[in-house]
């Protein structure tokens, strides 16, 4: 937090923590200097986020829309910037620095993309079961769907994995939630509701 406010917001002391108790002591003893009007803004940006006023007209009175969404509610996401420091709001009152919005949609992806994964892995299994029951050129047909969604799937599990499918196609043997590998920016465990059974 300390590193944030002093490359984004305007800073009035910064000393050693050695000294902030001396600080802090002689500001309490300055004299109070004149009281001063608080801005529109902030005070309706702090009745947005008490949920004392929360429509999208008020909204857009401190910010402009952007086309992307809560990833709380669900709803639409207004973009302020005070200064460098760029944030997101919505109506409902959640707020977002652009690093936090950033970590929270990132999550929600990877949860997408294990969910996705599992659904994959339980149509091959599907198809696999259509297959034994068949014969002839429906079998043959059946067998190609399911080498083609092992394709798939191992793509998509190396990309979860390693960050990168490999070209081959082919898996390495490694799945799970306990992989070390960097995703790129992408978590390398499966969620636990979307762990996957070899």
């Amino acid at each position: 937090m300390p590193e944030s406010a002093l490359s984004n917001v305007d800073i009035d002391y910064v000393v050693p923590l050695k000294e902030m108790g001396f600080l802090l002591t002689r500001l309490t003893r300055m004299p109070l200097a004149s009281v001063q009007n608080i801005p529109e803004d902030i005070k309706l940006e702090a009745a947005i986020a008490e949920r004392v006023v929360g429509t999208i007209d008020e909204v857009t009175r401190l910010a402009r829309p952007v086309p992307m969404t809560c990833p709380d509610c669900g709803g639409s996401l207004f973009e302020l910037k005070h200064g460098k420091l760029l944030r997101y709001r919505c109506h409902t009152g959640h707020a977002f620095t652009a690093d936090m919005l950033l970590q929270r949609t990132q999550h929600g992806l990877e949860e997408s993309l294990w969910v996705a994964l599992r659904m994959l892995e339980e149509r091959k299994n599907l198809l696999t079961n259509m297959a034994s029951r068949s014969e002839g050129p429906y079998g043959v047909q059946q067998e190609e769907r399911i080498e083609e969604m092992k394709m798939h799937i191992n793509r998509l599990r190396e990309f979860l994995l390693n960050g990168t499918p490999k070209h081959s196609g082919s898996s390495n043997g490694t799945s799970g939630p306990d992989h070390p590998a960097d995703t790129n920016g992408l978590a390398t465990r499966a969620p636990s509701q979307c762990r996957l059974s070899q």
